[in-house]
């Protein structure tokens, strides 16, 4: 599986890791299990550092789509993106989609300080 993800139902936060190519499915099931699991308003700790995405335009603007439906249900959990220097393309189309939510996101080179900024975070509505 190209994308794992846990929640911590204690923490109110979901992480997710990549590994390897991330296609459409690969996140639509990230965001069926956010919305099964009532976790919306979790935080979220994406570890995006040994992925890419294997998408094509189009299913990333039926991903967006998707993204801000979700966006439009409530308040949205902080948002901590941990993503590889070198791939500053990709993480831009990524950050497009998942910037519209009323929360907030920062982006991060290593993981533990996406750690300790997200624990300052608090979690969005609960769900």
């Amino acid at each position: 599986m190209a994308v794992g993800w846990t929640f911590d139902d204690r923490k109110k936060l979901m992480t997710i890791v990549g590994d390897g190519d991330i296609t459409r499915a690969d996140i639509g099931r990230v965001f069926d299990a956010l919305v099964e699991h009532g976790a919306l308003g979790y935080r979220k700790l994406v570890d995006l550092r040994q992925s890419s995405p294997a998408m094509s335009g189009e299913e990333m603007l039926e991903l967006g789509v998707r993204a801000r439906a979700l966006h439009g249900t409530g308040k949205m959990g902080a948002l901590a993106l941990v993503l590889p220097e070198d791939r500053g393309a990709e993480a831009e189309q990524l950050i497009g989609m998942v910037s519209v939510a009323d929360r907030p996101m920062r982006i991060f080179r290593a993981l533990n300080q996406a750690s300790r900024w997200l624990e300052a975070q608090k979690p969005g509505r609960e769900a």
